[in-house]
């Protein structure tokens, strides 16, 4: 029973391991934009992959190297993750902007953790 607490309220705070097995997640900033980033296990994350959302161009990023949190850039775009603070900026024009960002929970995401609760309940 103790278990199966543990595995809820880490799944309502966003800790689910499933919801980090497709590397995938979803964000909505506050210039109206909602995108999804997959980070590429591949070459041990060095690239992304950015999608915004109603187009199916992805738009590849790779890793910058920030020296503290992540930074990925590519294709007139980045996004910045730094203490949970999520980024992202716009080079496609001059000057270029930044748009703060937040972790949106998707209705397949909240699927991953009712399976989650269901296995941890057996």
């Amino acid at each position: 029973m103790m278990s199966r607490l543990i595995a809820i309220a880490l799944c309502l705070a966003g800790i689910s391991s499933a919801g980090f097995a497709d590397n995938q997640l979803t964000f909505r900033c506050d210039n109206g934009k909602i995108l999804s980033i997959t980070y590429i296990s591949g070459n041990n994350y060095r690239s992304a992959r950015l999608v915004f959302a109603g187009t199916n161009r992805p738009i590849m990023l790779v890793n910058q190297g920030a020296a503290s949190g992540t930074y990925y850039a590519g294709g007139g775009w980045g996004f910045i993750e730094h203490q949970d603070e999520f980024t992202l900026v716009d080079d496609t024009g001059k000057p270029s902007r930044s748009f703060s960002c937040r972790e949106v929970r998707t209705k397949q995401s909240l699927a991953n953790c009712a399976a989650e609760f269901s296995v941890v309940s057996e």
